[in-house]
Parts: structure tokens; sequence; C-alpha cells
């Protein structure tokens, strides 16, 4: 992207964090207005862009956020951490760009993070970052979700697909999930699956001719780290959430069989 994109994407991201501070404040008039600010400059700054998909989505961002004020804070934080991949990511293809914009955006709002964190505003940051997780962990659900159905047609039964009649069992009442050490039963378990569903769909082991893995890292952890948890009694595949804790309300859960 050339220079002036780059400066008018960091106008956004001030932008951003003034309408949060207002509506932090109770300012909820003065936010409102400040959100539909956000939303006009981040069309117009994407007016000329290039038609690829990360491009397509930003606007269609900006056009949600116009018309969906009582999701600002969701919406406006996905809104930007679009428009910074773009910042970073340049114009390339559709599928190369795709992935490195998220790479890049991740990059680039952490270097806020960073600045806020000098200027004292990480609850204020941590607040409107936390739905930009919610969001990649709902979309990396519905496709892991999607993965284990398909993987699942060629076997009678979850069960006997991964041999576990729930692999999410050994991870209830134990605390935070993400907190779990590496080789924790908890965390094998849930690896255990997914490779059994990647040979259940392509036939062969989930490795690469220079032994890369071949499973998504997203598929892997949810936006809090935790491993995703799957009850193939229940047929149900569960993020334990922002808390990690199996079972409360802030769960994400999706079922896998069809009623």
């Amino acid at each position: 992207m050339t220079e002036t994109f780059g400066r008018d994407a960091d106008h956004l991201v001030r932008l951003w964090l003034r309408a949060g501070s207002l509506e932090r404040s109770g300012r909820a008039d003065a936010a409102a207005e400040a959100w539909k600010c956000l939303a006009l400059a981040a069309r117009d700054l994407l007016a000329n862009g290039p038609q690829t998909t990360p491009v397509r989505r930003a606007r269609a961002l900006a056009e949600e956020l116009l018309t969906e004020p009582g999701r600002a804070a969701e919406v406006s934080a996905r809104l930007i951490e679009a428009v910074a991949g773009l910042r970073a990511a340049g114009d390339e293809a559709d599928a190369q760009s795709e992935a490195q914009a998220r790479s890049e955006a991740g990059r680039f709002l952490l270097g806020v993070l960073a600045v806020l964190v000098l200027g004292g505003s990480v609850l204020f940051f941590s607040r409107f970052y936390e739905p930009l997780r919610m969001a990649h962990t709902r979309a990396d659900m519905a496709e892991v979700a999607a993965f284990l159905v398909k993987a699942g047609q060629g076997a009678p039964s979850l069960e006997q697909l991964t041999a576990n009649g729930c692999s999410e069992c050994p991870c209830r009442g134990r605390g935070p999930v993400g907190a779990m050490p590496r080789g924790d039963i908890c965390r094998t378990n849930w690896d255990k699956a997914l490779r059994e569903a990647y040979r259940a769909v392509h036939g062969g082991e989930p490795a690469g001719p220079h032994g890369e893995d071949l499973i998504p890292s997203s598929w892997k952890r949810d936006g809090w780290g935790g491993p995703y948890l799957l009850d193939e009694n229940a047929g149900t595949l569960r993020s334990a959430g922002p808390d990690g804790i199996p079972g409360n309300a802030d769960d994400l859960v999706l079922m896998l069989r069809q009623q």
C-alpha cells in the first residue's frame, strides 16, 4: 500500500480509540457520532482500493458499522484489524493476501497495544480487541466442525473415528484449559482427534514433504490459547471461551450431529 494509505490507516486507529473512549465514559451520543465518523472515513479510504477479497471484506465491515450501531464495538474492532492487514500486506493475490493480512494485522495491532501500554490504556484496548478473538474463534470453529462432520461420514460414529467417547472429559473441573501444559491429556486428546479426522478425510498423515504440519494452527487452539473440546457422545465442539473454563456461560458450542 502507499505511504498515504498507511497514514490514513493510522488515522482510523485514532478514530477507533476515540470512539471507544467516549463510549467507555458514558457519552453515548458522542460515541455514536464517532463510530459513524470512523465508518465514513474507512469507506472513503477503501473506495478506490483493489478488488481483492480482503478489501471487499473491509468495505463490508465499514458499511456494517454504519448500519449496525448496536454492534459498534465488535464490528469496529474487526474493521480496524482488516484495515491493519491491508496496510501491511499490500495488493497481493487473494489467497496469499488473505493469509498474510491476518498475520500482519496481528503484528500491527500488537504495536498499537505496546503504545497503549505506555499510555496506560491496556484495559481499554483489551476490551475492544476481545471481539476479534471471539469472531476468529467462531469462524475457526465453523471450519473445524465442517471438517469433523466430513471426516465422520466414513465412520459409524464420532466415537469410532477418534476411538474416544469424550475427548473433552479430562478437561473438566481442572481450571482454565489454556493454562494446561503441553502434553496434558486435555491437549493431546484434541490433537489426536484432529489427526484422526485428517486421516479420514485425506487418507494419510497430516505432514507435508518437509515434515510440516498440514493441519491449520488455528484449528488446534482457540483465540485464548486453549484446545478445542470435543464430546463425541454429545456430538459437540466447544471453546471454553475467554475464561478458559469449560461448562459455563462464556463457552462457544457447536452441534456436530444433524438433528
